[in-house]
This record gives C-alpha cells, structure tokens and sequence, in this order.
C-alpha cells in the first residue's frame, strides 16, 4: 500500500491517501476494521515495530514464573481450555487482586471424566475458584456437571465474536501490564505465534469479523486458557484500572473489537 523510492539518496515516501484507488471514506472504513498498528503501517506508510504481532512488546512484560499454593484469604480465578482431539488442556490460575499467574498446568490424553475431577480439585486447591470454561462443543457437558457438583463455574462459548473480544481483552491486559506474562515457555512462544487475519486470502477483501488464530501446525490453547482467566478476572471487578480503561475505549474506538468492561 505505500512505495518507498530512494534515487541519489531522495526518498519519497507515499502513503494510501496519496493515490486515487482509496478515497477517505474507504480508507476510514478500513482504520474501523483492523488493528491500529496495521493500519498504520499499511495505510498511512509507517514503520511500525512489531506491526505483525498481536502481542506487542511481549518480551518485556515476561516475569519469572514461581508457582504459588491456594490461600484461603485470597480469590483465585481458573481460565479452562478444554483439549479435542490432538490439542491441550490447559489451566491457568490467577490470582484476583494481584493478577498474578500462580498456577499453570498443560497436558494431554486424558478422558474429560479424569479431566473434570482434575479441573474441579484445583478449583477447591485455590479456595473455591471462579472457574471459566470454554464449553463451546465438548466442554458443555462438562461445564454442566462442574456446576451441578457445586463448583463455581462459568461457561464461555466460542464464535467469531465472542472470541474477538476475549483475545480483544487480553491483549489490552498485557499491553497496559494489568497482567504479567510467566516465563513458561509454551504460553510465551505460543503468544509470539499468535495471528490477527483481517483479509480474505482468496478475495483479498476485508473480513467482516477479523479472526484472531494459532498458525498452521500451532497450538493456541495456552493463549485461550490464559484469555479465559483474564476475563474472569474483570467479571470480578467493578471497574477495571484507569489506564486501562482509556486504552479500551481508544482501541474500540478505532477497530470495533474489543467490548466495554463491566
């Protein structure tokens, strides 16, 4: 979208408006649909670190990751990411009031009856968690019986939208430091992996509801599991922290993908 052209040592330097193939009722249609960081970088012609990524400054906001058992006069909030097939289950622990990851757990080839006395065990380990679960297909019946057996579960189900603004939510999290990344090396080269898609590869036109997803032959669970938790995190609060509040209401304003806070 942009030419950069050096002839004895000139630049010029071209951004979208500068064409006539986009007009600026198009092009603010487009801002409205994708990422502020790519618009930038596509369409007014900035260089744009990490313009790729949808974690940016990751590297930055890694801690060192120390496992902490439940207290009972603390509030704990488990983020489940239910496995199918060749995937993971994942489980991510936080702790509420200092969204610290205190617990993190990842495996695989286990019946969901095993996975369900597991998920509720750690739900008691971490004084009466509130758990969200992803009950999209399989995990509803799961979810079902978690809650029958008195644990304090709350199902989240998947679509297009709903999981635009989850990852929506967290990478606000993570980019404003309301939550510290643990150095556990499968969460942190999974986020680095992570893609936002906001164009039909066969059309080349934008998609109505952009979609945020692993790469071919990576996984995502631990990027959901730890999504899923910071959601339960604000369901748990009244307000989320100024600075966060502003940088939500700058990103909605701008891409539509990230819902208010309650």
């Amino acid at each position: 979208m942009f030419h950069f052209l050096q002839e004895k040592q000139a630049a010029f330097h071209f951004t979208s408006l500068d064409g006539v193939e986009t007009d600026h009722i198009k092009l603010e249609e487009i801002r409205k649909k994708m990422p502020d960081i790519l618009f930038r970088q596509e369409y007014l012609a900035e260089f744009v670190d990490e313009a790729g990524t949808v974690f940016r400054n990751l590297d930055a906001n890694v801690v060192p990751y120390k496992q902490q058992e439940g207290l009972r006069e603390k509030y704990y909030v488990i983020g489940v990411d239910l496995g199918k097939m060749d995937d993971y289950t994942v489980i991510t622990v936080i702790d509420r009031d200092t969204h610290e990851i205190v617990h993190w757990d990842r495996f695989k080839g286990i019946d969901y009856p095993l996975q369900k006395l597991y998920i509720r065990q750690k739900a008691f380990n971490y004084n009466q968690a509130r758990v969200i679960i992803d009950a999209t297909g399989v995990g509803r019946p799961i979810y079902e019986d978690l809650r029958q057996e008195g644990v304090f579960v709350e199902d989240f189900t998947f679509s297009g939208k709903t999981k635009q603004e989850l990852i929506g939510r967290l990478i606000v999290s993570v980019d404003e430091k309301y939550i510290r990344v643990p150095n556990i090396p499968d969460l942190v080269s999974e986020m680095k992996a992570f893609q936002y898609t906001y164009i039909n590869e066969n059309t080349g036109e934008l998609l109505k509801n952009p979609t945020y997803e692993a790469p071919s032959g990576f996984h995502d669970d631990a990027v959901i599991s730890l999504a899923l938790a910071v959601w339960g995190i604000n369901l748990s609060r009244a307000k989320p922290t100024d600075a966060l509040s502003k940088e939500l209401a700058k990103v909605k304003k701008y891409n539509k993908k990230i819902i208010s806070y309650i």
